[in-house]
């Protein structure tokens, strides 16, 4: 016999197992999928919410948004707009707020020190998040 038409050595508990651990790699794969989608969808229900700040939303609407996209957003870059709003809301110590939780939950992402620098001003601190941001920023 050539090696094509030789019977499997392999037995049939082996062959159920690897066909069990094929399936459980499977379903894991499934709900991690399945959980990066959900958190997405969180990201995106928060944002849209976000765009709906304007003069007039009260302080209590405003920080809720802001804790929500601390939560639920984990890339600072999806912070920019919302805190433009929020200061444009005249919330500018929610925006500081927002800005203090990016640089804290993503320390070497720039994104989140700009952010910082750009609503705290020419003081101290937006100052030294400028110097974080020289210092993290790709060269160009």
């Amino acid at each position: 016999m050539d090696a094509d038409t030789r019977p499997s050595r392999r037995s049939p508990a082996a062959a159920w197992l690897a066909r069990g651990l094929v399936l459980a790699l499977a379903v894991t794969a499934a709900a991690v999928g399945l959980g990066a989608e959900h958190s997405q969808n969180l990201c995106q229900d928060t944002l849209q919410r976000a765009g709906r700040i304007k003069s007039g939303t009260t302080a209590a609407e405003a920080a809720a948004v802001g804790r929500d996209l601390l939560a639920r957003c984990p890339n600072p870059r999806d912070a920019v707009t919302p805190v433009a709003l929020l200061i444009g809301a005249h919330h500018r110590a929610i925006a500081i707020d927002v800005a203090t939780g990016l640089t804290r939950r993503n320390p070497d992402d720039y994104v989140g020190w700009l952010i910082l620098s750009a609503v705290e001003g020419k003081n101290a601190r937006g100052e030294a998040a400028q110097r974080r941001v020289d210092q993290l920023r790709p060269p160009v």
